[in-house]
């Protein structure tokens, strides 16, 4: 029964999330910051709140209080955000916490009682209490938006056509579906926005191995020239990777090496290049790297592939040669 919850819960969880899209996909840079007075907060505000919130509830979910003393919850309504880039990154970046969080739960896990402000919660609590929070503001955000925008697509059932909707479903027999399944089957999975990029585990390798090797540009010579122990020891120990999905399928990843200061990887399956996953992935495993250590940071890859001019492009500076005929760069923080 608990798989069978958090199923349920994660599904709730992938709806909201992709209400708040389709609503930041309607509204220009401008409106994502609009208030209707002083006194309101924009949809830009609310992001920061939820993104504060996820990484201070579900960041050692299991083991430490909720509310983390760094957390610095008044200053989440202080609007800081500049771009729908950095929306987006902050966005995308507590989504990832939570998921992350919730798919490592195991059975045994529920027998766990988890704290918020030192208030007690069993599992099932806990998640329930932030599925509702979550919810509360994603509707903010919905109707944010429907006040910002006048042509606004509704994304719920529109106005008098509910008739028609009614007819339309009791037209079909009954069956047992997650009332979320039709919205989320529906979603453009090739469209960016749509991709779920989290902090990768150690079961993500078989797939991270498959991508790797699925590569048009800097492929091994040998294959088993980086191995699974390789890869879990850099997830693990000597520094951190993210994942990129889609339908549950790793199309992309990147891993930062803290202890030699070096981008071990980032590669994408080929047909998923050019939708801006390679900069998503790229831009949050950057923004951990400072996070962690001022140290300049390296990396190599094949001069004339679209790699080279990825980190031109992503600011990158050539310093040399590396290796068998490698381009070497440089960042500074």
């Amino acid at each position: 029964m608990t798989q069978l919850y958090l199923e349920s819960a994660s599904r709730q969880f992938e709806y909201y999330k992709l209400l708040g899209e389709k609503t930041f996909d309607q509204l220009s840079d401008e409106k994502l910051f609009w208030q209707y007075n002083i006194d309101s907060n924009s949809i830009a505000t609310i992001v920061k709140h939820l993104w504060g919130n996820m990484l201070s509830r579900w960041t050692d979910f299991l083991t430490t209080d909720g509310e983390k003393s760094s957390r610095q919850r008044d200053a989440e309504f202080e609007n800081d955000i500049d771009s729908r880039t950095e929306l987006l990154q902050k966005w995308n970046e507590g989504w990832a916490c939570l998921f992350n969080a919730i798919r490592n739960l195991k059975d045994e896990d529920f027998k766990t009682e988890v704290f918020i402000r030192n208030q007690g919660h069993s599992v099932i609590d806990a998640i329930n209490r932030q599925l509702a929070h979550y919810s509360y503001h994603v509707g903010q955000i919905v109707y944010i938006g429907k006040m910002a925008f006048e042509n606004w697509n509704s994304l719920s059932i529109p106005k008098n056509q509910s008739k028609a909707f009614n007819e339309s479903k009791f037209s079909k027999p009954k069956h047992t579906e997650h009332f979320t399944e039709e919205v989320l089957k529906n979603k453009k999975i090739y469209h960016a926005r749509n991709m779920f990029i989290r902090e990768a585990v150690v079961k993500d390798i078989s797939q991270i191995q498959i991508v790797r090797n699925s590569v048009k540009e800097n492929m091994l010579s040998n294959p088993a020239l980086v191995t699974d122990a390789d890869c879990e020891e850099f997830i693990t120990r000597r520094g951190k990777g993210w994942v990129c999905e889609v339908n549950n399928q790793v199309v992309g990843f990147a891993i930062a090496d803290l202890k030699e200061h070096n981008i071990w990887a980032l590669f994408l399956k080929p047909e998923f290049e050019g939708k801006g996953t390679g900069r998503r992935l790229h831009d949050i495993m950057m923004d951990w790297y400072f996070s962690q250590t001022k140290n300049k940071v390296w990396l190599s890859t094949t001069p004339g592939t679209r790699a080279e001019k990825f980190y031109k492009d992503s600011g990158w500076t050539p310093v040399g040669m590396y290796g068998k005929g490698e381009v070497k760069f440089e960042m500074t923080f």
